[in-house]
């Protein structure tokens, strides 16, 4: 509850609520290719090729649904969190390289 709070007083503070935040630019290829390494030093030994196993409710939210699980983990699972292991950036490459995947995949 407390977070939510803190998030919600953050967001108005920043003047965000009731603002559309743009999308953020596609990765650019080399992005991607820095996450394909990151994705196979840190998580091919367990998940071989990538396979999304739990979709998230809208496209709109793939990014930050995969940036989640890669940072935080999935409890009462073996997957745990990356988040203090890879920096901010390295997080956003692995989530670059699986949306890349999963945008090939769609089309």
């Amino acid at each position: 509850m407390k977070v939510v709070t803190l998030l919600a007083t953050g967001l108005v503070t920043a003047g965000c609520v009731g603002k559309t935040l743009p999308e953020p630019a596609p990765p650019r290829p080399q992005d991607v290719a820095a996450g394909r390494r990151i994705y196979s030093r840190y998580c091919r030994s367990c998940h071989g090729r990538f396979e999304l196993r739990s979709t998230p409710p809208e496209i709109g939210t793939k990014r930050a649904f995969l940036h989640r699980t890669v940072r935080d983990g999935v409890a009462g699972t073996a997957m745990f969190g990356y988040g203090k292991m890879l920096t901010d950036t390295e997080l956003a490459r692995v989530v670059d390289y699986l949306l890349s995947i999963l945008d090939a995949a769609e089309s």
